[in-house]
């Protein structure tokens, strides 16, 4: 889809702790607190505004079919000032929500599916910032704020507000490789998470209308 010459520059505030699986920890994980991927980001505006076609995302992981049918794009969320909370114990009851099928019984000791799982979050309060490319999600909701829902189960919640546009914002490489294109790393923090060189807004909007 080819997008709008347009860049936005967003804050997001967390205003309810979120978490993704990102660094292994004694029986749980931790999440890196530095950065939202642009991936995330993506589906959770195409939410908000209504742009998925259900509640569920389709069984197969496919970025290149879902991002290149959104009309935007983001750079990578980043974040001075975000905190782990202390250690939180989770319980998955999937005796009672999924019943105990050979494969959820399985999956029951692993990542996502464990019963027993313990996580740290990113506090309440930090904030984040990057900048959206092509369509402008608060023009196109008739909202100057909007709620996006993020982290493990879309629990975590982030408030958003237009702001300047930043003097440099960093791309995903990964995001890029999805599409074929190579862009110079300068820190890899997960296989999914690889933060580029810095952009401009404006270098960042015509490498990521190359994303198709």
């Amino acid at each position: 889809m080819k997008l709008k010459d347009e860049v936005v520059g967003v804050k997001a505030e967390v205003i309810a702790p979120f978490f993704y699986h990102s660094v292994p920890t004694e029986s749980g994980s931790a999440t890196i607190t530095e950065c939202i991927s642009d991936t995330a980001f993506n589906f959770a505006i195409a939410s908000t505004l209504g742009m998925l076609n259900g509640p569920c995302l389709p069984e197969t992981v496919n970025y290149h079919r879902d991002i290149v049918s959104m009309p935007f794009r983001s750079s990578v969320l980043l974040s001075d000032d975000a905190t782990l909370s202390p250690i939180q114990v989770r319980r998955l009851n999937l005796d009672a929500e999924a019943g105990i099928d050979r494969k959820i019984n399985d999956g029951k000791s692993k990542g996502n599916y464990k019963d027993y799982y313990s996580i740290q979050q990113v506090s309440l309060g930090a904030t984040y910032e990057g900048a959206i490319f092509g369509l402008n999600p608060f023009k196109h909701a008739g909202r100057d704020k909007l709620v996006v829902r993020v982290g493990g189960h879309r629990q975590g919640m982030l408030l958003l507000t237009p702001t300047d546009v930043p003097d440099n914002i960093y791309l995903n490489a990964y995001t890029a490789g999805v599409f074929e294109r190579e862009i110079a790393v300068s820190r890899y923090l997960l296989h999914t998470i690889q933060l580029s060189q810095p952009f401009t807004c404006r270098e960042g909007l015509e490498e990521v209308r190359l994303w198709r």
